[in-house]
């Protein structure tokens, strides 16, 4: 037997139930028939078919004596939960059946009660008889647990703050939630705080709609938006719970076959909130139900799946799931009346106040997740930010020891010149004084050679560093192209070697310089490598002619609207002695069959670096036994 009210209770109530599974059975059959007794709230599932309970209601000892000073009837009957599809209440007066009825075309307005309930003014007064029964006819497509109340009069008020309260407790926890996500998104950018706002947001809005909060705000006289509303979060809610667990690891690579299945279960979730549409509201709360149950089983195996998850976010992970799992179970069975608990008014499973529903536990776990990788993400910079500090300080003082060899390189350059110009000065004066041929000739030959290597060696790293460091007359002259190759080529005595294909006319303004640094070295190279039997080829052509005529040097300065000269050096080389395509422009490289010969393979690389200060652009090529190398200069 339940009473109500405490201590200013007047009436106390029995409850028993009958299903009926056809829904065929009237009132006066139903009356007949046997009702099984129970307490609190009926908790059944998801089933088709008719719920009778049958509502026995009298006066308590005390009711003589409270009526006197509180207004008691009407009496009123509560009942819910809110989204209940259809209600229709029985009550017998003077023989004849009175009906109240409750669904998507008979909505209540005004409520009588402005909580969770639906409730229904009776009629009775027990006086006679004492004792008055109510039946109330229940079908629906939602989770069937209900919740019976009687209230009088002077306990209306208070009975309906009371689950208003834990209604508004419920939301502002949720909606808090939400505020704190969507405040951490705005910080942090991240994907998965935006995707628990997004949660809250749909928690937030199921408590709104199944607490009947929405209808006694907005007169609509819509039935999805009044019944079917709740049910549509809920499965929001569910897709976004995926997306949350997904995110979740998804920067520790967890599985493919994680992933697959994932998209599967979220391709199911969208079928499941398509259902309500056709009418399938039951078969589609019964999918979600079974999808949260995959849905935690199979992040279970994405933690276990993933490589790089750190230990302390797989450990809050595996227990916030496990967690989860125990409560939704051991609630969706005790909801569905499989085990009586004392504490129940805190474990019903699709109510207002279910902590589950609130997003509290994922969001300890959420937020839990979103501080270790906030305090790693800032570890990790400030060990970045260190290293930079390390690395800055290294390349200063690599910088300053590149620094201090070139000028030693450039004081040892200057150094050396001037005994070496005195060797020499030597040698050529003993060359004139002895008879040629002599031994002391021979000698002195041989030492002025020497001392013309190290020179020349001292000039290519003196023309280097220059280069390297931009340090060059950057005059720009006028030069003919076949006359500088002309005089260039003089320099070698080796014009006979050479097969030059240069137009005759073709003259342009440019650092001569670097244009005399640039093929001096490439020549020298062709000379030095080249078959002896074989010519050299230098042919000179201008790309992109069709922009000469008219062409106004000085009125453009975008490098790729001015024609260029392109030279092609070319030679043939002993199949042996090709060099290493990747290396041919590094300094110092030297191919190892020439190893024994003068020079420091640092040409190609002074060659590339002029280039490039022009502007310009130098390739290597080999075709058979053929070297080529050819040369792009911008006529601006």
């Amino acid at each position: 037997m339940s009473s109500l009210g405490g201590v200013s209770a007047q009436v106390q109530f029995q409850q028993s139930y009958f299903y009926d599974e056809s829904s065929n059975l009237t009132i006066d059959e139903v009356s007949k028939l046997d009702f099984q007794p129970f307490n609190g709230d009926l908790r059944q599932g998801i089933f088709d078919g008719s719920t009778w309970i049958k509502v026995k209601i009298s006066k308590t000892k005390d009711f003589e004596k409270i009526s006197q000073d509180y207004s008691v009837f009407p009496l009123v009957i509560g009942i819910g939960i809110f989204n209940l599809d259809h209600i229709v209440v029985y009550e017998s007066v003077n023989g004849i059946w009175s009906t109240q009825e409750v669904d998507h075309i008979h909505l209540q307005r005004p409520r009588i009660c402005n909580d969770d309930l639906h409730c229904f003014n009776l009629k009775a007064h027990l006086i006679y008889p004492e004792v008055e029964e109510i039946y109330v006819k229940i079908d629906t497509q939602t989770f069937r647990s209900v919740h019976i109340e009687v209230r009088s009069q002077n306990t209306l008020a208070s009975s309906s703050i009371s689950r208003v309260f834990r209604i508004s407790s419920a939301l502002s926890f949720g909606f808090c939630l939400f505020i704190l996500a969507l405040f951490m998104y705005f910080m942090e950018r991240s994907r998965f705080l935006l995707a628990l706002a997004l949660f809250e947001l749909t928690i937030v809005s199921y408590l709104y709609t199944s607490s009947g909060i929405n209808y006694n705000i907005f007169d609509f006289h819509l039935h999805f938006f009044t019944y079917s509303l709740s049910l549509t979060f809920f499965n929001i809610r569910l897709m976004l719970f995926i997306w949350l667990c997904r995110l979740a690891i998804a920067n520790y690579s967890p599985s493919s076959l994680y992933c697959k299945f994932s998209n599967l279960l979220q391709l199911c979730s969208c079928v499941c909130l398509l259902l309500p549409i056709v009418s399938l509201r039951a078969l589609s709360l019964e999918v979600n139900l079974s999808i949260q149950v995959l849905v935690v089983l199979l992040n279970i195996y994405g933690v276990f799946s993933c490589f790089k998850i750190p230990f302390n976010i797989k450990s809050i992970l595996l227990f916030g799931y496990f967690t989860y799992l125990f409560l939704f179970l051991f609630a969706l069975i005790y909801s569905i009346g499989w085990v009586e608990l004392g504490f129940h008014r805190y474990i019903g499973f699709q109510n207002f106040y279910d902590f589950r529903l609130n997003g509290m536990p994922i969001g300890v776990v959420v937020f839990s997740i979103v501080i270790i990788q906030v305090l790693t993400s800032k570890k990790e910079s400030y060990q970045a930010l260190a290293e930079a500090e390390i690395n800055r300080a290294k390349v200063f003082y690599l910088n300053d020891k590149i620094k201090e060899r070139e000028n030693m390189a450039e004081i040892l350059s200057h150094e050396v010149k001037n005994p070496l110009s005195t060797i020499r000065f030597a040698s050529n004066s003993i060359q004139n004084s002895v008879p040629i041929g002599s031994d002391i000739h021979s000698r002195a030959m041989v030492i002025n050679r020497s001392a013309s290597r190290i020179d020349d060696l001292i000039n290519q790293v003196y023309l280097s560093n220059q280069l390297d460091n931009k340090i060059f007359q950057k005059a720009i002259s006028r030069i003919n192209l076949y006359e500088f190759f002309i005089e260039v080529i003089g320099e070698f005595n080796a014009i006979h070697r050479f097969n030059l294909n240069i137009p005759n006319n073709l003259t342009f303004q440019t650092n001569e310089f670097l244009m005399y640094t640039i093929f001096t070295n490439l020549i020298s190279n062709s000379i030095k490598y080249a078959k002896s039997s074989t010519l050299i080829n230098i042919r000179v052509d201008v790309k992109d002619k069709s922009l000469l005529e008219g062409f106004n040097f000085l009125a453009s300065n975008n490098d790729e609207l001015f024609p260029k000269v392109s030279v092609l050096l070319s030679n043939e080389v002993d199949s042996t002695n090709l060099p290493d395509p990747d290396k041919v422009f590094n300094r110092y490289y030297r191919h190892e069959n020439f190893l024994a010969k003068p020079g420091m393979g640092i040409g190609l690389n002074i060659a590339k670096s002029a280039v490039d200060l022009l502007n310009g652009e130098i390739a290597f090529s080999v075709s058979s036994s053929t070297v080529s190398f050819t040369i792009e200069i911008p006529l601006s």
